[in-house]
């Protein structure tokens, strides 16, 4: 995705210091503990395409894309308690898709 449109505001600190930069995945939040990093301060872009959403890491860049208009996606977040085997197996089976 092009991220040279999102004009960052000057007054804060991205959680992602790499924002922008195509690399590797440093880690997966689980939604049981992402809801728990929120902070309360989210600041709305001109455009009120991009959402900027405070972190205890820092802040986080939310919204829209248009590469992705017209058409629909749905996503599904489970909390389930497996063994460290069974979730290693399936992470590495994520990664291969």
């Amino acid at each position: 995705m092009d991220t040279s449109e999102i004009k960052i505001p000057l007054n804060i600190d991205l959680a992602d210091k790499d924002f922008g930069i195509l690399g590797e995945i440093d880690l997966l939040i689980g939604c049981e503990l992402f809801f728990e990093l929120l902070r309360p301060n989210q600041l709305r872009s001109p455009c009120e395409k991009w959402l900027f959403q405070e972190t205890v890491f820092g802040y986080i860049v939310v919204g829209t894309s248009d590469k992705f208009e017209g058409k629909s996606y749905c996503g599904l977040a489970i909390n389930s308690e497996i063994n460290s085997d069974s979730l290693n197996q399936q992470l590495r089976e994520f990664w291969e898709i």
